[in-house]
């Protein structure tokens, strides 16, 4: 059932693993905060409740965050800025939350010491992304993983992969180094574009409040 039948609880999606901690903090300084009865169920639970009891947090996969938002299934969500931009969902994302901070670079193996744009396979699972950033070229094909692309290069399956890097000790752990840098990415709050016009005034706090609430992070 769409968020917005619910009376006045906003219901808010986060991701599992740091973003969801790190957003966590940013909701507890507005005054929100996960039941401690709850807290410890974090990693099972999928709805929880919190301190407000107009508040509610949902947790979700990353890459489902931005389709439920845009379904009105939840009223708001927090996903970093790569998933809005794969998604090509069109979902509002005014703030920055400055969270989760990392890029998004393409990858090769160390002794590949020329890199060509020209004809190659590159393991990822934000093609969308790459094809902008790449000018959609033709003679590039795209292998579809979810996770462990680091491996990809290793089997022989892709010559580049595209994913996310923060510190780059996973690309070093498997031999493989940054050769471009597509993207800065950090965590977003997207939002229903329905919701946010039937309750503009409302909405409108909401992001004031997070965005002077990031400003002290």
């Amino acid at each position: 059932m769409p968020c917005y039948a619910h009376g006045p609880v906003l219901s808010i999606a986060l991701p599992k693993g740091r973003i969801s901690e790190q957003a966590g903090d940013v909701l507890l300084m507005l005054g929100v905060g996960v039941r401690r009865s709850e807290a410890g169920m974090q990693r099972r639970a999928l709805i929880m409740r919190t301190t407000s009891r107009n508040v509610a947090v949902v947790v979700l996969r990353c890459h489902d965050i931005v389709g439920v938002v845009m379904r009105g299934y939840v009223c708001a969500g927090v996903v970093g800025g790569d998933v809005v931009r794969e998604s090509r969902l069109g979902v509002p994302s005014p703030v920055n939350l400055r969270i989760s901070l990392c890029r998004l670079s393409l990858a090769q193996r160390r002794q590949n010491a020329v890199w060509h744009p020209r004809k190659l396979r590159v393991a990822t699972k934000f093609p969308n992304c790459v094809r902008v950033f790449l000018g959609y070229r033709e003679s590039v094909a795209y292998v579809a993983l979810r996770g462990g692309m680091e491996a990809a290069p290793l089997l022989g399956a892709a010559e580049v992969v595209a994913d996310i890097v923060d510190t780059g000790s996973t690309l070093a752990a498997h031999g493989l180094s940054e050769v471009r840098r597509m993207a800065p990415v950090t965590a977003r709050i997207v939002l229903n574009a329905c919701i946010t016009r039937l309750r503009a005034r409302a909405m409108r706090v909401v992001t004031d409040m997070l965005r002077l609430a990031t400003a002290y992070l």
